[in-house]
């Protein structure tokens, strides 16, 4: 299993989605998000990509999207980002890296007091499931990685990432070499039809 702590140098292409190239500007300032609208310990903000299977010609968010959300998908193109080779990145690719990432870098935000206080109930589920991203950006990582692996290992798991779905980093900063576009006729292909007469994802 790969280290939480690893520096992954051999990150593959990333595949962003949205209505134009991204551009250092488009990314936005990942924060923790607020206790009252914190989903399975996602930010708020930063640039969200899928990891390019270069020989599928896809990615895990771009078959979801065409299995769940295909309206989501109609207005949006894609481009693959290409990491630079030196960049660090938080990896999650199971059960144990999310307890050592919980344990190092829990919510401990004024915004998350002040909640735990209000909501005293909620105390125990809260703490054992929320992430402070902004303290991992602060200890040197431009991003945080959740191996596919990783997404079924933490999904149904103690403590769990229920709700991220797909393999996915979100970015803290921008840290790509290169920005390339995919081939509109790629992004929307029409999946062949399977036995049930549903498009495969």
């Amino acid at each position: 299993m790969t280290s939480a702590f690893d520096r992954i140098d051999e990150l593959c292409a990333q595949l962003w989605m949205g209505k134009q190239e991204p551009t250092p500007q488009t990314l936005q300032v990942a924060r923790n998000s607020h206790p009252m609208h914190t989903f399975a310990g996602k930010p708020e903000g930063g640039l969200w990509t899928s990891t390019w299977d270069e020989q599928a010609q896809t990615a895990e968010w771009l078959d979801w999207l065409r299995s769940e959300e295909p309206g989501w998908l109609e207005p949006l193109q894609g481009w693959l980002l290409i990491p630079q080779h030196d960049a660090s990145v938080y990896v999650i690719d199971g059960v144990a890296d999310l307890q050592r990432c919980i344990s190092a870098y829990p919510r401990q935000d004024a915004a998350m007091r002040q909640f735990l206080d209000e909501h005293p109930t909620l105390r125990s589920w809260m703490l054992a499931r929320e992430i402070d991203h902004e303290a991992i950006h602060a200890a040197g990582y431009v991003g945080f990685h959740l191996t596919s692996a990783g997404q079924h290992r933490t999904r149904h798991s103690q403590p769990d990432l229920y709700g991220w779905d797909v393999e996915c980093t979100v970015w803290y900063e921008w840290a790509f070499a290169d920005v390339r576009p995919v081939d509109a006729a790629i992004i929307h292909a029409v999946l062949p039809a399977n036995d049930e007469g549903e498009a495969n994802a």
